[in-house]
Order: structure tokens, then sequence, then C-alpha cells
């Protein structure tokens, strides 16, 4: 546990018979949606995860040191109001959190907050008859490590950065110029 868990949660860990769950927050367009692996809902830094306890999967959090894993997420028995919402919302490219949450001798909640970032990448419905299951994926943070960010010197990109900054309004007309510094009738004088 050298990954700076306070006190508390590292004995948590520690103890004879551990009551560990994760949770998952998943940022989507129509707002944050917030699950937990418990029987119960559980309310932790002002926002309260919703059990799938029994309805929810995730697959297991492997790390290697040559490859970035991912993950996937399953809930089954999802009623037919939720399919419609979960067939009308584009979740490719938003973040999802996996915390780790421990609950020690004493009932406190402790979460370790350093488990798994990334970003969600495509989402699966079977809408079969009795269990109608949602299945979504999800790569890690660090896949986007080597992709490149392209940013060019150009009024267009400057106008992303910072809009209404006019430093490269004239680069692309400047850039075309030439330019004879200094000119033949300063060696003259």
């Amino acid at each position: 546990m050298s990954r700076g868990l306070d006190g508390g949660t590292t004995s948590a860990v520690a103890a004879a018979h551990v009551i560990t769950f994760p949770l998952v927050e998943m940022a989507l367009d129509s707002g944050t949606l917030y699950l937990c692996g418990a029987a119960h809902d559980v309310d932790y830094g002002g926002h309260t995860y919703q059990a799938v306890y029994g309805l929810g999967q995730m697959e297991p959090i492997e790390e290697t040191d040559v490859a970035v894993m991912g993950l996937a997420f399953t809930l089954s028995g999802v009623p037919g109001s939720t399919i419609a919402i979960a067939l009308g919302t584009e979740v490719q490219g938003r973040a999802v959190t996996v915390r780790q949450a421990f609950v020690d001798s004493g009932g406190v909640l402790r979460v370790d907050t350093n488990v798994w970032t990334g970003y969600l990448d495509q989402m699966t419905v079977d809408d079969g008859v009795p269990n109608a299951t949602i299945r979504v994926t999800a790569e890690h943070l660090l896949v986007r490590w080597d992709t490149p960010r392209v940013v060019r010197f150009s009024h267009e990109d400057q106008q992303v950065i910072s809009a209404g900054d006019k430093f490269f309004e004239y680069q692309a007309q400047i850039s075309e110029q030439t330019l004879v510094w200094p000119n033949k009738e300063f060696f003259k004088q």
C-alpha cells in the first residue's frame, strides 16, 4: 500500500474481514451517473451512488508493464425505459472514474480514489425479452498519451484557445511576404 492511502484506509484493508465494493462515476451528457457495487445506496463526496449489486458487473482491473488495459461495465435487468434512454445517449469519449470503497470495523466508509480513470468507448444494448443488458467498454486514460495534439500557430487555432485574440490574425499574409533586412540602402549611408 504505497500509493498514498491514508491510515484509516490502510487499516480497513488490513482487517481480518473486509467489506469492499467499487464506486463508478460516468460523466454523461444528461448528467453524471453514480453507481456502486454494494447492496444499498452509498453517499460519498456529496453524491449518492446507486446500488447495482447483483445487476451490475465490472471486469477485473489488470495492470501490466507493457499494455494499458480497458474495462467493461455491464448492467442487466434493465427496464425498457432505461433502454430507450441508453439508445439515445452518446457515450464515446465521456470520462469514467472507478474508486474502491472499504468499510472498516467501525462502519466508516474509506475510499481509495486512485484506482482507474479513463474514457467510455462504446455501448452495446441487448434488449432480450427476459433480461435486457447494457454493456459499456472504456479505455484507460493513458491510451491518449501517444495521441498527438496538433495545434498550429494560426488565427483559427488561436481562436479555439482564446476567442477574440487577434495575435495571429495577419500571420497568413505575413508568411507569404519576402522581407530583406536590412535593405541595400542601409549600407550606402
